[in-house]
């Protein structure tokens, strides 16, 4: 292989090292629950497709 080419592949297998490094340490510390595009919502009664009984 030519210097060029292991250069290449070394820094590939480097950047998703560091990558996965990264992501390691973002999962451990939950900050991805946080971020959320989409708002939660409490769900609406008789909005689900399972019927409910209604309370008693």
């Amino acid at each position: 292989m030519k210097p060029k080419a292991i250069l290449s592949v070394g820094l590939f297998m480097a950047d998703e090292w560091l990558r996965g490094i990264i992501m390691y340490f973002r999962w451990r510390s939950r900050i991805w629950e946080r971020k959320s595009l989409i708002v939660k919502m409490e769900p609406e009664y008789g909005s689900s497709s399972v019927p409910l009984e209604k309370p008693q």
